[in-house]
């Protein structure tokens, strides 16, 4: 795919205030959105992003007759073009549109379960990595951080939940409720969520005030309690590590019985694949038991990396996920001690990585992403557990101290706002007095790993693969090197 045009140049939002109206008969949803941003320099048209929303009005700053709109199928966006041109500075753009509750396993879609043998639905949503433009206008890229504001129109006999707390619920007619929410802190676009639905629930409330509850569809209430015991003990386990207290008031975890992914971080409001969250404490194996810690322990360490802190565009999606998992490991092991959860990560995620990084087709665990539609390519194995193999190696060769000082100071420097890879590396050079970025970016930017051999008392390496014709055709070629702690 050719890159695409990063809309943030031009268009900087600020507030989203946006109200939906749930049909759950109809599956479809229409939004009264109202969006605070400021243009970067003069323009006659207005270029945001938007995938299958029938708009029926766009206003800009109250003026309605001058607007014309157009959609590009291809590029996923909407053009708002001015006879005259809009000056730089702040303006509210208003749009009114549609869209359908679809099957497709993003955006705002559909999950189907059964009760009692008959076919029900919750509604619920997956914006990552370009999927909140199926839902309502918006900068769809990583660093466009804004305050969400939202309200949601739906029957009043179903559960509506999102990132935030409910601050009221009041009538919207027969058979209706408006539920509305509190702003979110500044956060990007894919990880707003909201779910609408039949759900039961239990919580608790951690040391630090936080509540906690674990949702579920009907009849799953006695599989819900090691998630909430789990969910607890991660939370506070993070606050007291990264020395940063979580910033919402309440974290919802939600089993999902469609879901395409393991599970997903939005902040506040985690969802799950059911498999991932649910558990039988009479007859769940222990390797199941470890699989739901594993998943939850990972998706919390992004409420702080990854949410609070975010990559500031899809090439570092490596850092995000090879950081949560390696961390999800770390407090996994603090948590459940008896688990031996180090020895099993030699044995599985860096022994898996190491199989598929020593192949010719490898990949770098960093690789640029020019489209970010692409990015199933890049959310594989590399990025997961040779991202978390190479983050343990870090953490070895800096010290435990020095490693949590600088995690500590990435994350306060950057809070609310995003980052690279080279300034993660940048804190924990200066907390440790090493050269973190002549080191690790050779790591990530390079595919493979050495073999490393002593010859005639010499030190020698080369990039090793696992197919003998591979290492001698390789030897004609490029000679690859890694600096090693």
């Amino acid at each position: 795919m050719a890159k695409v045009a990063r809309l943030l140049d031009q268009i900087v939002p600020e507030r989203y205030k946006l109200g939906l109206d749930v049909d759950m008969d109809n599956f479809s949803f229409k939004v009264k959105e109202e969006l605070d941003f400021a243009l970067v320099e003069r323009t006659r048209e207005l270029v945001f992003h938007a995938e299958g929303l029938e708009i029926s009005t766009a206003v800009v700053d109250g003026h309605t007759s001058s607007v014309k709109t157009r959609i590009d199928t291809k590029e996923l966006t909407v053009t708002f073009e001015f006879e005259e041109g809009l000056p730089a500075g702040t303006h509210r753009l208003a749009v009114e549109c549609s869209g359908t509750i679809n099957e497709s396993l993003h955006g705002f879609y559909r999950s189907r379960y059964k009760t009692k043998g008959k076919d029900k639905f919750i509604a619920t949503t997956q914006l990552e990595s370009v999927h909140a433009r199926e839902v309502f206008v918006c900068i769809d890229e990583p660093a466009a951080k804004a305050v969400f504001e939202l309200d949601l129109t739906v029957p009043a006999e179903l559960t509506a939940i999102s990132n935030t707390h409910a601050t009221s619920e009041e009538a919207a007619g027969p058979g209706r409720k408006k539920v509305q929410f509190a702003p979110t802190p500044r956060m990007s676009s894919y990880i707003l969520a909201f779910i609408v639905g039949e759900l039961e629930a239990i919580e608790e409330t951690t040391p630090e005030g936080v509540l906690v509850r674990v949702f579920a569809t009907p009849g799953h209430l006695k599989q819900l309690k090691f998630a909430l015991e789990t969910g607890v003990r991660s939370l506070s386990f993070y606050n007291e590590y990264f020395g940063i207290a979580y910033p919402l008031s309440k974290l919802d975890m939600v089993a999902i019985p469609d879901f395409a992914a393991g599970a997903m971080e939005n902040w506040g409001l985690v969802t799950y694949r059911e498999a991932a969250l649910l558990l039988d404490p009479h007859k769940t194996s222990l390797s199941n038991k470890q699989r739901v810690a594993e998943v939850i322990t990972h998706e919390l360490a992004h409420q702080w990396f990854g949410n609070l802190v975010t990559m500031a565009w899809w090439d570092d999606l490596w850092l995000n996920e090879g950081f949560a998992s390696w961390m999800e490991g770390f407090a996994k092991d603090h948590l459940f001690p008896d688990w031996q959860t180090w020895t099993e990560f030699v044995s599985s995620d860096f022994a898996f990585s190491m199989e598929l990084d020593g192949l010719a087709n490898t990949h770098p665990i960093q690789v640029e992403v020019e489209d970010p539609r692409a990015l199933d390519e890049v959310f594989d194995a590399v990025s997961y557990y040779k991202g978390s193999s190479v983050i343990n190696m870090l953490h070895h060769y800096l010290g435990a101290e020095a490693f949590r000082k600088g995690l500590h100071n990435y994350l306060k420097k950057h809070s609310y706002s995003n980052a690279t890879t080279h300034d993660l590396w940048a804190a924990l050079a200066q907390a440790s007095g090493k050269p973190v970025d002549e080191i690790m970016s050779t790591w990530v930017s390079q595919p493979g790993y050495p073999l490393v051999s002593f010859v005639d008392g010499e030190v020698q390496q080369r990039r090793f693969y696992s197919s003998p014709r591979e290492a001698v055709k390789a030897q004609a070629g490029k000679q690859l090197k890694w600096p090693i702690p």
